[in-house]
C-alpha cells in the first residue's frame, strides 16, 4: 500500500494540462508501490475541492495518513514533484506558488 497520495486538482473544462498529465502519469508508473496519483475535477467535484481548500487550477496536494503534508499552486515541473516525494517527511504544511 503507498505510503503518499498526490492529488492533483484540475479544471477539466479550462486546464490545458496535458504535459502536467504525462509528468504525474509517469510519476505514479515509476513509484507505483510507494506512492499513489489521483486526479480531481473541481467542476465534477466541487464539494472535494472546498473540503482541501482548493481555489486554484492546477494545485496539487501531496497527503500521508490522511493529512496534507504539502500542496503546490500552479503547473509545477517534474524536477519539483520528485523533490517533493524524495523529501515527503521534511515538509510539514507547506505551501509552493509556482508562476
Amino acid at each position: 500500500m503507498p505510503g503518499l497520495t498526490m492529488i492533483l486538482f484540475r479544471d477539466g473544462r479550462a486546464d490545458g494540462g496535458d504535459a502536467l498529465a504525462a509528468i504525474l502519469a509517469e510519476i505514479a508508473h515509476s513509484g507505483a508501490d510507494r506512492h499513489s496519483v489521483r486526479e480531481v475535477d473541481i467542476q465534477d467535484h466541487p464539494g472535494i475541492a472546498a473540503r482541501y481548500n482548493v481555489r486554484t487550477t492546477p494545485t496539487i496536494l501531496l497527503m500521508k495518513e490522511g493529512q496534507i503534508i504539502d500542496r503546490v499552486v500552479g503547473t509545477p515541473t517534474r524536477i519539483l514533484l520528485h523533490n517533493l516525494l524524495d523529501t515527503r517527511g521534511a515538509h510539514t504544511g507547506a505551501t509552493t506558488q509556482v508562476a
